[in-house]
């Protein structure tokens, strides 16, 4: 049989060239197989099985591959040969070189696919070589192994967490942070981090510690990020991404330090009422008990009868509207209209510093409806706060060419219970809805005894 291919194939290499005859030559030459090596579960292996050593145009040979670590993908070879029968795994094939040698040629190209762990190879075997009519030139095979091992697996995403910090959408007043986290479920010999301002940074390919926490001290206001990822023998994770967001600290109270006192409450020299608008301006408020180096803050409630500015750090200006003095010119000509310029009113805040001896006072002429208010007073400095003075109860009231006094809680109660309709005090809306009631009950008594009157005195001669 192997002779009976033998003159098949040296046939047809003198049938596809016309080159003369070559002495025949004994140097070893024949099919290696290329390709082998270390792979890991999922990976591709390469096969190359390639014809060299000699000078030849006709090749025959048989290929097999041994364990089952890996499975065959493709089989690609030349279309330009001339097959008798193509290369595959568990295949003979035979072909020639149509009209030319060659001293290397690939026979064909293999792809593997790594499935398992185990080991395997891909090999060459019963190989010719032939060359024209000079027959076999080269029965050299060879074949290649490889190894397969199981699949990297670098460690997950680090689960990070904080003491002080814990919700990543608020900010918090502490600046030391406190993270924490936890391995991988796969494990982790190290981590890389990185705590700076800036979102998606990668931290270095370099171990920063082996610990699982980590604290920062003195840490500015802002926004910040906490950059992660752990490292095991397969190499590194991803990036985990915490924000610590840390914010102005609020103010708080020192119980150690005295509460002030409101005491007193009056008009000033320009004390004015609107009726139609129901409001009074200029309105002092006077009290002891302030520290020195201390800001003292009056509080209205409700507040937000008030202008905002009234309770900012510092006074604002409020400007008026612009006002056109002039008009355009007779003779067609366009003249801008004269403009006065805006005027400003600044609203005093409701904050002052104290005397040497504690007292205070505080003035503002923003016009305040009336109504009830509670007050409170209360020294800050910086971050500091005093306790809160006790409240008061301020009535503020348009009537009587308009007055401010103090009252207590119970009359504050009773008196915003008061109804007035059409220049008549209620004590209540429900004293209000009864004396309605009552006077609607009336009508309807008297509409009904008219009505029955009328009737009788139409019909009752008939009836």
């Amino acid at each position: 049989m192997k002779r009976t291919r033998l003159i098949i194939l040296s046939v047809l290499a003198t049938l596809v060239t016309l080159l003369p005859l070559w002495p025949a030559v004994t140097l070893a030459a024949g099919i290696s197989v290329s390709g082998g090596g270390n792979y890991a579960v999922g990976q591709t292996l390469t096969v190359t099985v390639v014809a060299t050593g000699t000078t030849f145009n006709a090749f025959h040979g048989t290929i097999s591959m041994t364990g089952s670590a890996a499975s065959v993908s493709t089989v690609s070879y030349d279309p330009s040969v001339l097959w008798v029968s193509t290369p595959g795994v568990g295949k003979t094939f035979d072909g020639a070189l149509a009209g030319k040698t060659a001293t290397s040629f690939t026979v064909a190209t293999i792809k593997l696919k790594a499935t398992k762990v185990g080991s395997g190879s891909i090999g060459v075997s019963d190989v010719v070589l032939v060359n024209g009519s000079n027959g076999s030139v080269g029965t050299s095979g060879g074949s290649t192994s490889f190894t397969i091992g199981r699949a990297p697996t670098p460690p997950g995403g680090v689960a990070v967490s904080s003491t002080t910090h814990p919700d990543q959408s608020q900010s918090y007043e502490a600046t030391t942070v406190v993270l924490n986290w936890t391995a991988p479920t796969n494990g982790a010999t190290g981590y890389s981090y990185v705590f700076d301002t800036a979102d998606g940074t990668t931290p270095p390919t370099t171990v920063t510690s082996t610990a699982t926490t980590i604290t920062y001290d003195n840490v500015a206001i802002g926004n910040h990020f906490f950059h992660i990822r752990a490292l095991n023998g397969d190499g590194w994770g991803a990036t985990t991404e915490f924000a610590v967001n840390v914010k102005e600290p609020a103010a708080k109270v020192d119980s150690t330090l005295g509460a002030p006192t409101i005491t007193t409450v009056a008009k000033t020299a320009n004390f004015q009422t609107d009726l139609n608008k129901g409001t009074v301006s200029g309105v002092t408020i006077s009290g002891t008990g302030g520290l020195a180096d201390y800001t003292m803050n009056l509080s209205f409630d409700p507040k937000d009868r008030l202008p905002a500015e009234l309770f900012a750090p510092v006074a604002t200006a409020t400007s008026t509207d612009k006002t056109d003095a002039g008009v355009g010119a007779t003779d067609g000509a366009t003249t801008p209209p004269a403009v006065t310029p805006a005027t400003t009113t600044a609203l005093t805040p409701l904050q002052t510093t104290p005397n040497a001896d504690g007292s205070w006072s505080i003035s503002f002429n923003y016009p305040i409806p009336s109504g009830f208010y509670t007050l409170t007073a209360q020294s800050q400095e910086d971050k500091v706060l005093s306790p809160a003075s006790a409240p008061v109860y301020l009535e503020v009231s348009v009537a009587g060419g308009g007055s401010v006094k103090f009252i207590t809680a119970t009359d504050q109660y009773a008196k915003s219970s008061a109804v007035k309709v059409l220049g008549i005090n209620f004590k209540s809306p429900t004293q209000l809805w009864a004396i309605i009631a009552g006077i609607v009950v009336l009508l309807l008594a008297l509409a009904a005894g008219g009505f029955y009157w009328w009737v009788r005195r139409g019909f009752g001669q008939k009836i």
